[in-house]
């Protein structure tokens, strides 16, 4: 058995783990034995934080064609901080596990690291099912980086999850509409809301309130108004 910091290669009683002839998973780590492998690698290859050699590359693309490893997921997770990325796939395809595994590289860079997900990371979804997975998610994420390290650091980033900005479009928006509600004069307690039926109910309610006050002013004031008919 082999022990690095609290993590146990080989059978630890109370671990779920998952293991066949060429592979052992334990959390978010991954051990491969691929015999194929030996040709490509002449001398010690070390991949940090995304940054490869083009021997590297080739040893990874090798890798990437013989086990679970994608290494089109393994770009994009640790891509460039200094440009966009757009990342178009199917349903299924492993897009939200390259969201997550994205912050896990920026929150463990060793330069420009991200110290707090609440105030430097916003998640945006379509539907309130995906913002709680992705929520769900990441902090299972950290409650395994602290019991493979030990590091406090992911404690505090599974707190900051329940107030960081993981949400749907429509929440997000809001929230900064109420954050800038001195500027927008709308206040913090207004709503939006796409239902035909509740925005005919809201004209119907100012509309009648315009019409008493204007009845209040003149008891006629329905019958002067003016009427047009379209044909």
């Amino acid at each position: 058995m082999i022990k690095k910091n609290n993590l146990y290669l080989g059978y630890y009683k109370g671990i779920s783990e998952e293991k066949d002839d060429d592979c052992f998973r334990i959390f978010n780590f991954e051990l491969y034995h691929i015999d194929s492998l030996g040709a490509k690698c002449s001398e010690k290859i070390v991949v940090k934080e995304g940054k490869v050699t083009p021997q590297a590359y080739d040893v990874l693309r090798t890798l990437s064609e013989c086990s679970a490893f994608n290494l089109q997921q393994y770009e994009v997770e640790h891509a460039s901080t200094l440009h966009d990325i757009l990342v178009e796939a199917g349903a299924g395809t492993g897009k939200t596990f390259s969201m997550v595994s994205r912050i896990a590289y920026l929150c463990n860079k060793e330069v420009d690291a991200v110290s707090n997900i609440a105030d430097e990371i916003a998640m945006v979804t379509f539907t309130n099912d995906a913002a709680i997975n992705m929520k769900k998610r990441l902090k299972q994420m950290f409650v395994n980086y602290f019991v493979l390290t030990g590091r406090e650091k992911y404690l505090k980033f599974v707190e900051d999850i329940d107030r960081s900005n993981i949400s749907t479009i429509h929440k997000f928006a809001i929230g900064i509409l109420r954050g800038e509600s001195l500027y927008t004069g709308l206040g913090t307690n207004f709503r939006i809301t796409e239902n035909e039926h509740k925005r005919g109910k809201t004209y119907d309610l100012f509309l009648g309130e315009f019409l008493e006050e204007k009845e209040c002013e003149n008891a006629n004031f329905v019958n002067e108004l003016p009427i047009q008919s379209m044909i």
